[in-house]
């Protein structure tokens, strides 16, 4: 059995694409790749370290149903859900989980937050790009997945 998948399918330029498939992809290939980008500081070492192997052994899995999702692929969204409800563990069970997603500011503009100084606009971006708040609107487009995606049968 061969699968066809292609990671820009002509179809998403219909009009009758569903946009939910199209912005819950480009949210997993996001939260896939944005992370290199990312430098938390003063978190303890193993906080760190739990922070770093997760989004290393999620990113390829991401891009995947990324990709997958973009072709409207069933086991894309259950990889997606699979995802989201683990990294969602991240910040409820690590101690430290939920400020690694808190970005430190040098700049008058900033909220100071347990004696941090946190730069609303980046740890917006952070929160929803490769933190807990991008699982969260991934969860809640799970109807529109399974409602636009195919088995493999159909």
């Amino acid at each position: 059995m061969k699968m066809k998948m292609n990671p820009f399918p002509p179809e998403r330029i219909n009009t009758d694409y569903p946009w939910a498939l199209w912005a819950i992809g480009w949210m997993a290939t996001l939260k896939s790749v944005l992370w290199l980008a990312y430098e938390p500081v003063n978190l303890p070492d193993m906080t760190l370290r739990l922070l770093g192997y997760k989004n290393l052994l999620f990113s390829v899995p991401f891009i995947i149903c990324a990709i997958g999702i973009m072709n409207r692929k069933r086991w894309a969204a259950w990889g997606l859900v699979a995802l989201s409800v683990i990294g969602l563990f991240f910040v409820v069970f690590i101690k430290d989980g939920l400020p690694a997603y808190l970005i430190d500011s040098e700049i008058d503009f900033a909220l100071s937050i347990a004696d941090r100084r946190i730069s609303p606009f980046f740890t917006l971006a952070a929160l929803l790009c490769i933190g807990p708040l991008g699982d969260i609107l991934i969860l809640c487009g799970v109807p529109a997945m399974f409602r636009n995606t195919r088995n493999a049968g159909r």
